[in-house]
């Protein structure tokens, strides 16, 4: 019981979408659909807004896996597409993802601000136990995770990169302090460990995903981030979800078969993992 999947479609701000590349024409997940050149500058990136083809994938695979799902979105989808759309399984709900940059003084980018809608909907529902969250754009869900999935264990996404790649550096660069201390020493030199990727993120058990959220949620709002002095937006969930795994989930921190497929690995016809990550 209480077992749902939880993604999101946000839409609410097109100027971190073309700043970042998420969400944009020029991205990675569309452009090779449209045969557009890749784009490095905000200049040339164009958001994509709503558009039912972009989730298309996830939606149509979320009914053959005949699990509950809840996508959250900010404002992009109308009344006539929700009530299209809705079923018994598949529900949504609108959020405010810009609401934390008021509270917290600083400018998120939605795909940090995500975690704390997720974790705002976990608190309101009791009955939620064992929430799965993920990517909308560029995952396929492979089969329900709730059956096999074991209590006390974090499930994370891990990506086609090793912690000792350069981006992962230049993203713990953002946070600073005593996080970029800690990519130094503990993993600037896995070079063949995986970095974990939390665009696929959950827990069997409602305390061990409330416990992880805690922490997640701490880290992103710490005043002492150094790309709060820039005036940037913030973008550094990757380096949190790594920093948070390793210190207060090692050894309980989870990825690969079977939560997933090999990233960007377009196993796109795989029934034998839960998710399928690009």
């Amino acid at each position: 019981g209480g077992c749902l999947l939880v993604a999101n479609y946000f839409t609410s701000n097109p100027e971190w979408q073309k700043a970042s590349g998420w969400g944009t024409e020029e991205s990675e997940n569309f452009r090779k659909k449209k045969r557009l050149r890749d784009c490095k500058s905000a200049e040339c990136r164009t958001p994509i807004g709503f558009d039912f083809e972009a989730m298309r994938i996830y939606y149509e695979s979320a009914k053959a896996a005949r699990t509950c799902i809840l996508i959250l979105h900010d404002g992009g989808m109308n009344e006539p597409f929700l009530q299209h759309y809705r079923t018994d399984r598949i529900r949504f709900l609108q959020v405010d993802p810009l609401s934390y940059d008021k509270v917290y003084d600083r400018r998120f980018g939605l795909n940090d601000a995500r975690y704390f809608n997720v974790h705002e909907v976990m608190c309101s529902h009791p009955g939620m136990v064992k929430v799965f969250f993920s990517d909308l754009f560029d995952v396929k869900i492979g089969k329900r995770p709730c059956g096999e999935a074991e209590t006390g264990k974090i499930y994370i996404g891990q990506d086609d990169q090793p912690m000792a790649s350069p981006w992962l550096a230049s993203r713990f660069e953002e946070m600073g302090g005593t996080y970029l201390s800690f990519y130094k020493q503990n993993l600037a030199t896995r070079s063949s460990v995986p970095i974990w990727n939390p665009g696929i993120l959950g827990a069997c058990d409602r305390q061990t995903g409330l416990e992880y959220y805690a922490y997640l949620l701490s880290v992103l709002v710490d005043p002492s981030l150094a790309v709060l002095s820039r005036g940037a937006f913030q973008g550094v969930n990757m380096a949190a979800a790594n920093f948070v795994a390793e210190t207060f989930f090692h050894g309980r921190s989870y990825g690969g078969e079977p939560l997933s497929s090999k990233y960007r690995g377009y196993q796109r016809d795989r029934r034998d993992v839960w998710f399928i990550h690009k």
